[in-house]
């Protein structure tokens, strides 16, 4: 599929793709790196089988009854890559979609590892016989979560602008969501002129004509993942995780290129220049600061001993007023290599 995007027979991919740093850098089959837009559903993947089989891949036992585990996966895929991490090579086996429930039924596997586990159970099995049947209707569904991963649109990353346009538009069902915005034909019109850049599109169309799938899709897989918007991942930190990270995938990379553009100028110098946006009534040192700003000097000494092979003080600090503009100015022209604590804001149009 990655290679048919890039080679345009596709302009994006929208299969529930994994959005993993590795494939941002250099995706296996194509190697080449593709955008990813925001994550439209972090889908919860869990075992399902036979219960005791099950709890013996969740505690990842492999002695005694939980010799007899047998898992089965999805073959090119991060689950595979997942499994392999957790279970030596003989207690799982890899396939192709079409296989996975004719190997389960059969008992090459009595174990799956899926992302949508509930939704796979009640659709991709066709249970043509009682015994079928019977085998799904007994199917014991973990309670653990061996991982969550982002599912975002993929496009390629020669069209920055369309990316952003995939990217925004999912962000438009998040705050259609999160204001309480839906179907409203009074207000599905077309445009009088047709937009000449991406900023001039209305991104809340199509919640306005169709209605918010989010919600949707909350009803159909409820226990299978959260959707944009959904059990608090990636909103305000109450209990749940406020950012949920991205998974690496492979970086290893023997016969990857020496560093250039921006990245090869940052590493060959001595400091990272990083920009701070501190309240306007901030004073005090920068290193000192806590809450938000302090937050922000933190990301960017993190990146700085990434950059510089371990360096905590290879950072310069720059503060900028939240009220100015300032800040942007000086990430455009190269004054600042990173920008930390900057706002972005949502907006209904009109």
């Amino acid at each position: 599929r990655f290679q048919v995007l890039q080679s345009r027979k596709a302009d994006l991919l929208l299969s529930g793709d994994t959005h993993l740093v590795e494939r941002e850098i250099k995706e296996p089959t194509t190697g080449v790196g593709f955008a990813f837009s925001t994550p439209f559903v972090y889908s919860g993947i869990k075992y399902l089988g036979d219960e005791d089989m099950v709890r013996c891949a969740e505690e990842e036992q492999r002695f005694d009854n939980c010799r007899q585990l047998k898992i089965c996966v999805l073959a090119n895929t991060t689950l595979s890559e997942i499994i392999a991490r957790l279970f030596p090579s003989d207690f799982y086996t890899t396939m192709a979609p079409y296989e996975l429930s004719e190997r389960y039924l059969d008992g090459t596997c009595n174990t799956i590892l899926h992302e949508f586990p509930r939704a796979w159970l009640l659709h991709s099995i066709n249970a043509s016989d009682e015994a079928a049947a019977s085998k799904i209707a007994s199917t014991y569904i973990g309670t653990k979560n061996v991982a969550y991963e982002p599912l975002s649109i993929v496009t390629r990353q020669s069209d920055p602008e369309f990316s952003d346009v995939m990217s925004w538009a999912i962000n438009a069902l998040m705050y259609a969501k999160e204001q309480g915005i839906t179907a409203d034909l009074s207000k599905c019109t077309p445009y009088s002129s047709t937009p000449t850049s991406a900023s001039e599109l209305d991104f809340l169309l199509g919640v306005y004509c169709l209605g918010n799938s989010i919600g949707d899709a909350r009803q159909i897989m409820p226990e299978d993942g959260d959707m944009i918007g959904g059990k608090g991942i990636n909103s305000i930190n109450n209990g749940t995780c406020m950012i949920n990270t991205l998974p690496f995938g492979n970086l290893e990379d023997r016969d990857a290129d020496v560093a250039q553009g921006d990245l090869g100028r940052i590493r060959g110098s001595d400091y990272l220049n990083c920009g701070v946006v501190v309240p306007d009534n901030f004073v005090g040192d920068l290193r000192e600061a806590t809450g938000v700003v302090g937050m922000s000097v933190t990301y960017c000494t993190a990146v700085a001993v990434a950059l510089m092979d371990g360096k905590e003080d290879a950072v310069e600090l720059f503060p900028f007023v939240e009220s100015s503009n300032v800040s942007y100015q000086a990430l455009h022209n190269g004054t600042v290599d990173i920008l930390a604590g900057a706002k972005a804001k949502s907006e209904i149009p009109g």
